[in-house]
């Protein structure tokens, strides 16, 4: 099994996994509160920390979200015959989730 500083690769998938599932949960969480743009930032995540567990598998880093984007198309949707819907649906996310974030009037 490959090491990842102190942690094994699988204990360190697991742990994204488990950030992706509690970023998901606060998105309904907020969504049903009406919190909108709050909500939106934390789906985004909860797809980007989902992307990195399975770059931790297939021993990828990226360093900036823009290479999330990059690598997932890359060695995600191309190499695994993934659907380009997921690959489309993570950028849009990420896209949503600066509006929210930054433009005061979305």
């Amino acid at each position: 099994m490959t090491r990842c500083r102190y942690m094994e690769v699988s204990e360190i998938t697991e742990q994204q996994l488990k950030i992706a599932w509690e970023r998901l949960d606060a998105s309904r969480y907020l969504f049903g509160g009406g919190f909108y743009k709050d909500s939106v930032s934390r789906a985004y995540y909860s797809m980007y920390h989902a992307a990195v567990a399975i770059f931790t598998l297939k021993n990828i880093r990226a360093r900036r979200h823009s290479g999330v984007l990059r690598m997932f198309g890359l060695h995600v949707i191309q190499e695994e015959d993934v659907e380009h819907y997921y690959a489309s649906a993570l950028k849009f996310a990420k896209e949503e989730r600066k509006k929210g974030d930054y433009d005061i009037f979305a």
